[in-house]
């Protein structure tokens, strides 16, 4: 079972949280296994490019100059503090990020050993004290092009300029040239070693092998390299996915706030300033009086019928059809504008009809629509803050899509269905994966030795192993509940079924 265990956490957990990956601290790209700066070389504005480093297939650092890498994360699990041992003594260093997850600055510090202090004439305990920080500035590309270097000793800043002379296939330096007069840096060639698949033993010495350069502007900087281009079918899924959300919220806006706003009760002085400002005459005729009842008579034909509790015959709308034709007729009244106050009370019952059989319910799962709404803000502060807009559209698409029309709920109830059932799936789905989280089993194994004494031991691998298979059922359902709020949408708005 331990054995398996990481196989299948590696597996659940693909795709829906990030690895841990070192290499990025450092600035490198691809399966890079080992990185080995040349013997005599030094990097006086960069220190990360000074350490000889070895990494995991998955990118954890697991050596640092030879040595076992001591390190300390952050709450993103990125190195925060590198721990070192130098030839005079110990320190360490510790890392800052920016906001797109780039080294903003390294701090040094250093060890002083308890002693004597003259100045002061008493004994000092260790401690550790700063050697100076870094702090870094990139190109477009994402490489260090300047290094600003403080030495507290004389709070002097020297700056470092780097031009990029070889890369790599995958973006990785491997010669550059480093300049600062203050410091005696006068075009210094900086190179390395990168090495790539499983980790072998690299001597750190080894010359970097030959490769095409770089192509380089007049001003010797690296030209960037162009971007890879994304497949035509990958941008066309994109935009029809866009295409598809836009419409739909665009299409639920114009239905539940704009399409209807001007079906309003009508009055006698509304009608006859209606029809003045039209060139019509003030009182409307018999004809359009008369066309005005036969509208909402022949709209009232072909409505649904039931038997109600009494068991007397009832008529209701059901279907888009119907209530369509019952709109239609409103919209001819208030064009027609009748005066006479019949038309105009069969006009405001009708309207009142109207929008209490167009109302919408929330149908959907509530519990689908929380826990979904919890983990879309898991899932924002994971990602940061540009998914906000995507992890919104999930929420509300689907709060918004699962309303439904009294008379699709009036169609559903006369054929023993309910839109309850529906509901029920998603919530039975989403309480399922919340049953699979804790429901693993604590092995409890209880030995009994040869002189009378016993141990016991928990194995509680099934209880991590069911809440990642759980988490990744929420996770899921969570990222996908525009898919599910698209098809509600297809079904309430457009086919009313």
């Amino acid at each position: 079972m331990k054995k398996l265990l990481p196989i299948i956490i590696t597996i659940m957990l693909a795709g829906t949280l990030a690895a841990q990956d070192d290499r990025a601290t450092f600035g490198l790209k691809g399966n890079i296994t080992h990185v080995a700066p040349k013997q005599g070389d030094h990097s006086y504005g960069n220190p990360l490019d000074n350490y000889d480093l070895v990494f995991s297939e998955t990118g954890k650092l697991l050596k640092l100059n030879g040595d076992e890498a001591g390190v300390g994360r952050d709450k993103k699990n990125r190195i925060s503090k590198i721990y070192l041992d130098y030839d005079c003594g110990m320190g360490y260093d510790t890392i800052m990020y920016d906001d797109q997850g780039r080294v903003s600055q390294v701090s040094s510090f250093a060890y002083i050993e308890a002693g004597y202090n003259e100045e002061t004439d008493q004994m000092e305990d260790g401690k550790y004290v700063s050697t100076g920080y870094t702090k870094y500035y990139y190109d477009a590309d994402g490489k260090v092009i300047r290094a600003l270097i403080f030495n507290p000793d004389n709070a002097s800043s020297n700056t470092v300029n780097y031009t990029y002379k070889k890369a790599d296939e995958s973006g990785n330096w491997t010669e550059r040239v480093a300049n600062c007069p203050n410091l005696g840096l006068n075009n210094q060639v900086e190179t390395r070693t990168v090495t790539y698949g499983k980790v072998a033993d690299v001597v750190a010495d080894e010359e970097p092998a030959m490769e095409e350069p770089q192509a380089v502007t007049e001003d010797n900087e690296l030209v960037p390299q162009q971007k890879q281009k994304r497949s035509f079918w990958d941008i066309l899924f994109e935009i029809l996915i866009g295409a598809a959300l836009i419409f739909m919220i665009v299409y639920m806006g114009y239905i539940l706030v704009f399409r209807d706003r001007n079906l309003i009760p009508m009055t006698v002085e509304a009608s006859k300033t209606k029809r003045q400002a039209a060139g019509l005459p003030e009182e409307s005729s018999d004809s359009e009086n008369e066309e005005v009842m036969r509208l909402f008579q022949e709209a009232g034909q072909n409505l649904t019928t039931y038997k109600d509790a009494q068991g007397e015959i009832q008529e209701t709308y059901t279907t888009k059809e119907q209530i369509e034709k019952l709109r239609s007729a409103l919209v001819r009244c208030q064009e027609i504008a009748p005066t006479r106050m019949d038309c105009l009370e069969l006009f405001n019952d009708m309207l009142a009809e109207y929008k209490t059989f167009t109302k919408r319910f929330f149908a959907g799962s509530k519990t689908y629509l929380i826990v979904g709404g919890i983990i879309s803000v898991i899932l924002v502060i994971m990602s940061g803050w540009q998914a906000v807009p995507f992890m919104l559209l999930n929420v509300a698409g689907y709060y918004f899509a699962s309303k439904e029309t009294q008379f699709m709920i009036n169609a559903k109830e006369l054929k023993g269905t309910s839109s309850r059932g529906r509901s029920k799936v998603m919530t039975a789905i989403t309480a399922a994966a919340f049953g699979v989280l804790f429901s693993g089993t604590t092995y409890k194994t209880v030995t009994t030795w040869s002189d009378g004494s016993t141990t016991t031991d928990y194995d509680n691998d099934e209880h991590l192993i069911a809440f990642i298979i759980g988490m990744v059922i929420l996770l899921f359902l969570a990222f996908f509940m525009f898919v599910v709020a698209l098809i509600i949408f297809i079904r309430n708005y457009l086919i009313y079924k």
